[in-house]
């Protein structure tokens, strides 16, 4: 399986997809998504498929949202990112959200994490009200399917206890040519899918 995903790194890093949950409006590669100038893209996208509601939009100097890839989680609020512009650290108000592969706490996220922040900058600080990791997609035929992991021609998938089905489980038989949506888990060399179902393109 892990050569299987090997081939598909490419697909996963580099190409542009839609958010299902977006309408298909917003894309992005991992190289954009570590410059900050596509991070209220990521940020709309990633809160239109939680069911947030979100309306951040570029006001000023900054973009009210902080893309960046975990670099230490500092208890018991505070969170260090590195990004295209360089290393930044994020702040969390005691009501803040969190999602990882669910309804999270900030201890919950690990260095490697792809995130986004939503809050607002405030002397370097970046002040934030929610935290979600940032979301991959891949489509690709079913090869094999095994408990909570579907092996596809472009990637491995694996479900959890929040994975949204579009479709039942029992329709994603191998063969049959599916999406999901989720966090990338490069340790495990999965998507971990927020939101899975077969591809009606």
């Amino acid at each position: 399986m892990r050569d299987q995903l090997s081939d598909s790194e490419s697909n996963l890093n580099d190409t542009d997809y839609g958010n299902e949950e977006a309408g298909g409006g917003t894309s992005i590669t991992r190289r954009k998504f570590l410059g900050t100038g596509a991070a209220a893209g990521v940020a709309l996208a990633g809160y239109a498929f939680l069911g947030y509601a979100n309306d951040a939009h570029a006001n000023g100097p900054y973009d009210p949202v902080l893309p960046g890839i975990v670099t230490r989680v500092g208890a018991p609020n505070t969170l260090h990112v590195v990004n295209r512009a360089g290393p930044a650290i994020a702040r969390f108000s005691g009501t803040a959200t969190f999602w990882r592969d669910g309804p999270a706490r900030l201890t919950d996220f690990l260095p490697g994490d792809e995130v986004v922040a939503e809050g607002a900058w405030a002397e370097n600080v970046f002040s934030a009200t929610n935290l979600v990791c940032f979301f991959h997609a891949i489509h690709g035929t079913v090869t094999a399917v095994g408990e909570n992991l579907y092996v596809t021609t472009t990637g491995i998938v694996r479900v959890t206890q929040y994975t949204r089905f579009q479709n039942p489980a029992s329709k994603l038989a191998v063969g049959t040519a599916i999406f999901a949506i989720g966090r990338l888990d490069n340790m495990a060399r999965q998507l971990v899918a927020g939101k899975i179902g077969l591809n009606q393109d």
